[in-house]
């Protein structure tokens, strides 16, 4: 099963990636630091569930509010 895709925006996606987490992947070098802040973690090889791997980082589900907060302050500037 594929993972759903939250929202997507500025370069960067969220995916519903299991029961309890989040994913976000894209153009989120410039940001890292932050994600990073946000006690997000990197993993290089996530996998899409379709045998697709990609990289991302990983949130609890529960930043998915401050996540898409942060996405929509980008996309302003």
């Amino acid at each position: 099963m594929t993972k759903e895709i939250i929202a997507s925006v500025n370069g960067l996606t969220v995916i519903n990636y299991s029961e309890k987490a989040i994913a976000v992947t894209g153009e989120a070098k410039a940001i890292k630091d932050t994600l990073k802040a946000m006690s997000g973690w990197f993993n290089k090889s996530l996998d899409m569930g379709d045998g697709t791997k990609f990289p991302g980082w990983i949130f609890k589900k529960d930043q998915l509010e401050a996540i898409v907060g942060l996405m929509g302050t980008l996309d302003k500037k």
